[in-house]
């Protein structure tokens, strides 16, 4: 499997990094304009990017909370801690350590006693971990760490895999040795990484640790857009940042230091917020359920815990930032808004659909028949002639994975999906609706094909269309709450 990773040209992560771009996010949609202002700002001045710099950033916030015991509590029995694991990945030569440099490292300098460190033997981590009771991992090359530590999960069936899966939890985890103490690295332990690595040793990541132990499950993996500010962006920009106030992430950081180890803040939803969040997860758990019953494999997502961490990091960082620019006169406001619930949700599914669509992607190239030097990428056109001949009188991204053609099933992503539905309605040749499921909550975008083609319109054989229209969806690719929307606001016949 890796042998096929490894006999990839250039050109087909050069490929595949483009249509991941297409897809980025559109920070100004997720940060206030201040926060974005001064993250754009800063990024640009030490030449690297705002997604790169803004996730260095959010998840050192992370580990700054989980330090002091902050939590996010969801209930009087559940609560969340702030251990998180993010990995960015670009391009050789795109500034990943820059943002490394400026956004943690840096910032970190003033503020004692974080256990900071790029890398360790499995060994020498938990005896860190057992003595410190913390610990951020901040490589700029993640790869050649996870590889070893699956390495020796495989090799010596250490565990290794499992130590990091308990810590993104919280759990408590004790190694007995037979030549020293017990160690025992205790509960809710403060650990964070924070990793970057090139696409194509991704892949490697995926094709080799993706086997089923979920450790890959706990990362938020991050492809953005990699464009680097030119020289005179950089020159304007650090003559911006001298008007800017505050000037460095370290202001951020150590505010947050400040806080009251013994009575640290402990975030919550507001009920509008709580409402939201227990919607979201009803419309996750039916259907997790639904695939159960229906012998459809489950979502392996950490979905349900990405959440809540996200939405309340971004309301750290924004309550954190207006604090140190001396708009706001502390302490923090520990109540997460219906704001930075629905932003967060925003993230995490982009970041997890990223996630989904690189391991198929990975997994096409790892069973490719033949060896390919360069894997082809689907074009626009391609993908709307698939909708076209996809089984059923409706198409959504879950029904075209089952009924699409074979070589494109798993691998598009739902933007590329809806940009091709979008260009097919333009043509007259369906209708692109969204559908929200009674008492599901969640939003199902759907094609509804056209009853006839146009005389003139040669993509695909009219007969062929015709009869893949005709034909049924089963149950297992979509759900009876949407099949009754369908049929009775839009007349659609199964």
């Amino acid at each position: 499997m890796a042998r096929s990773i490894k006999n990839q040209s250039d050109e087909t992560w050069a490929v595949l990094l483009q249509r991941f771009i297409q897809s980025d996010i559109k920070w100004e949609t997720i940060l206030s304009q201040n926060l974005l202002n001064f993250i754009r700002v800063k990024s640009t001045a030490v030449g690297t990017n705002v997604s790169y710099f803004f996730l260095s950033f959010l998840t050192t916030i992370s580990y700054m909370c989980s330090v002091k015991k902050s939590c996010i509590e969801l209930s009087e029995t559940h609560r969340i801690n702030f251990n998180l694991f993010s990995i960015f990945v670009g391009p050789p030569t795109s500034a990943k350590s820059p943002a490394f440099k400026y956004a943690v490292n840096d910032a970190l300098k003033n503020i004692t006693d974080l256990n900071l460190f790029t890398s360790s033997t499995p060994s020498a981590l938990t005896k860190k971990l057992a003595v410190h009771n913390r610990g951020f991992i901040i490589n700029s090359e993640i790869s050649s760490y996870l590889l070893k530590m699956h390495k020796n999960d495989d090799d010596n069936s250490d565990g290794n895999a499992q130590v990091l899966c308990k810590l993104f939890s919280g759990e408590k985890h004790e190694m007995a040795y037979a030549t020293e103490q017990t160690r025992v690295i205790e509960e809710n332990c403060s650990f964070c990484i924070l990793g970057s690595t090139q696409v194509s040793n991704m892949a490697k990541i995926f094709s080799l640790i993706d086997n089923g132990d979920g450790l890959i499950d706990r990362f938020l993996v991050y492809v953005p857009s990699s464009l680097r500010p030119l020289p005179e962006e950089r020159d304007n920009a650090i003559n911006e940042l001298q008007r800017l106030n505050p000037k460095s992430p370290e202001d951020i950081y150590e505010a947050i230091n400040s806080w009251d180890f013994d009575n640290p803040p402990q975030f919550y939803f507001e009920d509008e917020a709580l409402m939201a969040f227990r919607q979201d997860e009803t419309a996750y758990i039916k259907e997790y359920n639904r695939c159960l019953l229906n012998g459809i494999p489950t979502s392996k997502s950490k979905r349900a815990e990405f959440i809540p961490k996200i939405a309340a990091l971004l309301h750290i960082s924004e309550k954190m930032f207006q604090i140190a620019a001396g708009n706001v006169e502390g302490p923090i406001a520990e109540a997460i808004t219906l704001d930075s619930l629905q932003k967060a949700i925003t993230l995490v599914d982009l970041l997890e659909e990223q996630k989904r669509f690189f391991t198929n992607i990975v997994q096409e190239i790892s069973t490719e028949e033949r060896r390919v030097k360069t894997k082809s990428q689907p074009t626009p056109q391609d993908i709307k002639k698939a909708i076209l001949l996809t089984s059923g009188p409706v198409v959504t991204l879950r029904t075209f994975s089952h009924y699409a053609p074979n070589d494109l099933r798993k691998s598009i992503l739902k933007h590329e999906f809806v940009l091709a539905c979008n260009l097919l309605q333009a043509e007259e040749l369906g209708r692109l609706v969204t559908i929200i499921s009674p008492g599901n909550f969640a939003k199902s975008q759907v094609f509804i094909k056209s009853s006839n083609l146009p005389r003139d319109f040669n993509m695909v054989d009219h007969a062929e269309y015709n009869r893949k229209r005709l034909l049924s969806i089963s149950k297992k690719s979509l759900a009876t709450s949407i099949r009754e929307v369908l049929t009775q606001q839009y007349g659609v016949e199964f």
